[in-house]
């Protein structure tokens, strides 16, 4: 199960958000396709200026540096959010 909640700055809430998704066996998959589905909110509800904050800190360092392992994830987000193949890298 994937959550979200967006926040406003005044601390009030915008939406959330959950959706089941069958065979996500790999935590890292997991946290970027909730990335993707917040990413795909914000765009919908035509939002800017947005804070994203997540718990996996290596997707964090990844979106950051533009340099994505060569794994499941690291390859989805690449695709996902439009980046070059090139910033796949064996770490």
């Amino acid at each position: 199960v994937l959550g979200l909640v967006l926040w406003r700055d005044d601390v009030r809430c915008v939406g959330a958000a959950t959706k089941v998704m069958k065979g996500l066996n790999d935590v890292g998959l997991a946290e970027a396709t909730s990335l993707k589905e917040m990413l795909n909110m914000i765009s919908s509800l035509e939002l800017n200026r947005v804070i994203v904050e997540m718990d996996v800190a290596a997707i964090v360092r990844a979106v950051h540096k533009k340099v994505f392992p060569r794994n499941q994830w690291g390859i989805w987000c690449v695709v996902a959010l439009g980046f070059s193949p090139k910033t796949i890298k064996s770490l």
